[in-house]
Order: structure tokens, then sequence, then C-alpha cells
């Protein structure tokens, strides 16, 4: 597979923040946050700033992202609405600021610290004008995006947010260990929707405890009811170290059985394709042109900068990673040390997998020659087996422009990308 010459840049580029703080740790989350009480005094503050810092970093130490044009910021976490509208402004500001952002000059970004209020206020709306050119993704929980907190987040450059809705069953919000009620999620959504926000989308999880086909059906109609541009849904996962998975071993809650969670995909895609969303991505599904362009970028072999504790980038046919404890962190963005790792680089094997599994996770398929071209292979003769044995077994389609999972293979997509590991 042949990886990338350093100074010939791919056409789509994203950045993505992790921002490690939220309420309380929800029963099933494996990510890398800390409730914000648990941090002590101080530590929220080292993180923001961390943050900042961590942009020039890593500049400084990969040529490769000097000049580079920006297509997609992406706040992730933990719960990055906890960050204020201005602590976002700030990172947007950089971030447009150190990159090129498609549409704009990059001599139109001068340091705000040096100049007035007045044109302090302009760089901020022209933040905000980059809806029409960068996508700038927040995610939030329901509990803070709501009212004049959410418009303000608009003014800070943010053009999509992704809502952590999960579910309006306030009994299962309880069994995830959520912190937000149901009116709280339709509060939250009534704020977006007064924002102005050109696009946004929401989360719902499904094979949670103590749901099932008719109460996930309600969950549903609901979504279908805001109206949301984007909807994902995902399959409940119990990871190791998680206190649902510890419960769940010790035999303190029941999940819905298997076929049950086969009803409730299947009833998801229905509903929501029969309601007008395109189901573009196995756990996605969007209204025309309202797709999430930043994990699109991760599907089509796109590159990004990861910033923040735990964060992860792929530069260059390289993958690098920041460490998970907050404290090492820390000590090297403040010591003006770049965090990032080289991974050990990946079998060839293994590289080509990875791309086919990310190309064929989008429901309109993969075109052979493209994958071709990608992996530096002729990829039908190659895979000839593997994509036989599945054609066979009906989980995957196979024509001479298109490769795509059938709805059997999106229900046991696992079992498809095993034949080509």
């Amino acid at each position: 597979m042949r990886d990338r010459h350093p100074d010939s840049p791919v056409a789509e580029f994203g950045l993505y923040f992790h921002v490690p703080l939220c309420q309380a740790k929800c029963e099933y989350c494996d990510f890398v946050s800390w409730p914000v009480e648990a941090l002590g005094p101080g530590k929220r503050g080292r993180i923001v700033r961390a943050l900042e810092r961590e942009i020039d970093l890593a500049v400084a130490r990969h040529k490769v992202l000097r000049g580079r044009p920006l297509d997609t910021i992406y706040f992730g976490g933990g719960t990055p609405s906890l960050l204020q509208p201005a602590e976002v402004e700030r990172l947007v500001r950089r971030a447009l600021k150190v990159f090129e952002p498609r549409g704009f000059e990059r001599s139109s970004w001068d340091d705000p610290s040096e100049r007035g209020s007045d044109a302090q206020a302009a760089d901020a709306r022209t933040a905000g004008d980059s809806a029409r050119t960068v996508e700038i993704t927040l995610e939030c929980n329901p509990t803070s995006a709501r009212g004049p907190r959410i418009e303000e987040y608009a003014r800070a450059g943010v053009n999509r947010i992704s809502l952590g809705v999960q579910s309006f069953d306030a009994g299962v919000l309880r069994a995830l260990g959520r912190t937000h009620s149901p009116d709280e999620a339709r509060h939250a959504i009534h704020s977006i929707h007064a924002g102005g926000f050109p696009t946004w989308g929401l989360d719902l999880i499904f094979g949670a405890p103590g749901s099932s086909v008719e109460s996930w059906g309600r969950d549903l109609d609901e979504a279908v009811a805001h109206g949301p541009p984007h909807i994902s849904v995902y399959g409940l996962t119990l990871h190791k170290g998680t206190r649902l998975h510890e419960r769940h071993a010790r035999g303190e809650i029941d999940l819905p059985d298997e076929e049950t969670q086969r009803e409730m995909f299947l009833a998801a895609r229905r509903r929501l394709c029969d309601a007008g969303w395109h189901h573009y991505e196995i756990s996605n599904y969007a209204r025309p042109g309202h797709h999430s362009r930043h994990n699109s970028l991760y599907w089509n072999g796109g590159e990004y900068l990861g910033i923040g504790v735990g964060a992860h980038s792929h530069l260059a046919g390289r993958r690098y990673a920041n460490p998970e404890g907050l404290d090492e962190y820390l000590e090297a963005t403040e010591g003006a040390r770049h965090p990032g790792v080289e991974e050990p680089a990946p079998s060839l094997r293994s590289r080509r997998a990875e791309r086919i599994m990310l190309a064929l996770r989008q429901c309109d398929g993969a075109d052979p020659h493209r994958l071709s071209r990608d992996l530096g292979c002729d990829f039908v003769s190659e895979y000839a087996r593997e994509t036989g044995r599945l054609s066979e077994s009906g989980l995957l389609s196979v024509s001479t422009h298109n490769l795509r999972l059938t709805e059997e293979g999106l229900l046991l997509s696992d079992t498809v990308f095993e034949e080509f590991f």
C-alpha cells in the first residue's frame, strides 16, 4: 500500500479536539475523560491552555501541516459543551489562523491579543462565517446545550451540533447513567432549532438495559418528529472496565438478546429511510447534504490531527497517539514538547484491510478501481477469494463498479471485515 509523500497533501484534512471533561462518567463510557469535580482545582484551565498550545507544537513537529488546507474541526470528548463558548472560540480562531481554512486568506487572521475590540469582534464574525467552508462540530450534552449558551457557540464559530440524546425514555437514560432527562433533551433540541445552526444531529443508542423493540420504536418516532438533519444510531457495546460491563458480569442487569437487537437495527433502518433519511454509513443517517463531513473524512482515508489527551493522528501515512495519562500529557505540552508518539507501523495486510473496512462501512459501497489505487494492488484479483465467499454468503454485493454490504452484511459487518484481515 503506497504511503503518500509528505510533500503532497491529500485533498481533505480534519482537526479533532479531545475534551476530556464530563459531568459524570456514564455507565457504558470507556473514553479518556474525567468528571470535572474529580480533576481538582486548576486542572480544567490547564487542559484548555494545553489544547491551544498543542496546535503550535504539532505544526512545529510536522512540516506537512504548514499551510495545510483545513476542511473540518470536531470537538469530541468527554463533554465538549462543558467548555465555555469563549474557550471554543479561542480554539477555533487559533485553528483557522494556523491552517488554511478553505475560502479564507491567512493574512486576514491577526493575533486578537494585539488588536482592539472592534477588530476582535470582526474576527468572531469571520469565525462564524466559516459555515461556508469549514465544518465545525461540537458534541453537546443536553444539559449544557440550552438557551443563550447554544447561541453563543454559534457566534464562536460552531456550525454543526451533535447532541447526545441516546434515548427519550427516562428509564433507559437511568440505566445508561446519563445525567439528563427526556425533557432536557427536548429543550436542548428547541434551543438548537432557535440557534439557527445550518446542520445538526442527534445520537441514539439501542440495546440498552430495560429497552424493548416497542420502546425503541418510540425513540425513533420522537427523533423523526424533531427532524434533525442527521441521526446516529449506535448499538450498545459493553467495554471492559466500565460500570455497565461489571454490572452485567455480576448478573445485575439484562440486555436485549441478539435477535431483539437485530430487530432494533432493522427497525431503525426502515423507519428512518422511509421518513427520508439516507442510510450512508452503518451507524449514520442523513438528509441530503447533511452527512458528517468530519467522520466521512475518516471513512474515506483522509488525514487528521488529534489534539488532546489520548487523541490520535494520521499524517503522511503515519499514525501518532497522545498519552492517555492526563498528568503526562500536561507535563509534555507545558514543557513545550509535542506529546504524540509514533505508533508501530501495522503490516501491509492490516493496513489494506483497514482501508477496505472503512470503505465498506459506507452503505453506498466502494469502487473496486479506487480501492486498487488506494491499496496499491489489483483489488479484484488480490481479494477474489474473500469477496467470492462473502458474496456467496449473501453478505456482500459485488459488481464491476461497486462493492457494498447487503442488509445482512450490515448486521454482520464484523464478520465481513474479519475476512480481509
